[in-house]
């Protein structure tokens, strides 16, 4: 995801950025996530996948972009809807703590922050 380099396989992976993410238009900023393992898809101000490959959580910078963003966790072994946590959004600018996954804390999940709707 933040790079293209290895390869790892999750059967729901393809419908999460298809249904979730305009992949087309995001660019990898592993950076923007404050954490050295985890790996980042970004458009930027508006919608952000953080891969989180040991589980935990992260934060977030935001940069310069104002306002509420939803955060949804995502279950890549497993698929499924995407799932509230500890934390249902966050208010930029700068960075902000995504909070803990629903379930399984030391296994692998996707952090989706995205721009709430007006």
């Amino acid at each position: 995801m933040g790079g293209g380099s290895g390869v790892e396989w999750y059967l729901g992976s393809t419908e999460f950025f298809e249904r979730h993410l305009p992949f087309a238009t995001m660019k990898p900023r592993d950076l923007l996530a404050r954490r050295p393992d985890a790996a980042c898809l970004a458009r930027e101000g508006e919608v952000y996948a953080v891969y989180l490959p040991t589980g935990g959580s992260t934060s977030l910078d935001l940069g310069q972009s104002p306002g509420r963003f939803d955060v949804r966790w995502y279950d890549p072994p497993n698929g499924g809807a995407l799932q509230t946590a500890s934390l249902e959004a966050v208010i930029g600018p700068g960075v902000q703590e995504l909070g803990r996954p629903p379930d399984n804390p030391g296994r692998d999940w996707v952090v989706l922050v995205r721009r709430s709707a007006p």
